[in-house]
């Protein structure tokens, strides 16, 4: 078990050391990710070598990440979901992330404020945003999302305007307790 709180005695260590350990524990989820996809990747591959249907290839993948992360299946598979994205179509945000620039919800934001539009686009707002690694590391979870949500919305306002409308219509009410 880490313990630094002994080991660190002045505000000034204890602030550097909080902000190291924020950088690790990004890049900590960073290698969790490359990890959980090459894993996802070994498993399918074993299960096709051995005859199995491609449909059935990955039962069970998203259970033993969610066992391993300590967290339910729907969490395994949306972690596992943004690790795919980072590797295919986000290189600049997947780099952010490895070095503990980013965090996984900034890079989860970036995906998801981008999901509408083109990979030509959204390899231009990941650029844009991420391509420096400076620069990005200055930036809050907040300000990424809604950089990529600007940014999105002046590339391609059709789509994000259909996004938006699609989401207002799937939205409802329910009636709890009766």
């Amino acid at each position: 078990m880490l313990n630094v709180s002994e080991a660190v005695s002045d505000d000034d260590a204890r602030i550097d050391v909080i902000g190291a350990l924020e950088t690790l524990k990004s890049a900590i989820a960073a290698a969790q990710a490359e990890l959980s996809v090459d894993f996802d990747e070994s498993m399918r591959a074993k299960a096709a070598a051995s005859g199995v249907g491609k449909r059935r290839q990955g039962c069970g993948i998203l259970e033993q990440l969610a066992v391993a992360r300590r967290e339910s299946p729907y969490r395994g598979k949306r972690h596992l979901g943004l690790a795919k994205l980072l590797r295919k179509e986000l290189p600049h945000t997947r780099a952010a992330f490895r070095a503990g620039r980013i965090t996984e919800w900034a890079a989860t934001l970036l995906a998801k404020e981008t999901a509408c539009l083109e990979v030509d686009d959204r390899a231009k707002v990941d650029k844009e945003i991420a391509g420096d690694l400076e620069t990005v590391a200055k930036l809050s979870e907040r300000q990424v999302g809604d950089q990529a949500r600007k940014m999105a919305a002046k590339l391609d306002p059709a789509s994000v305007a259909h996004r938006r409308a699609k989401a207002e219509k799937d939205r409802r009410v329910t009636k709890w307790g009766r």
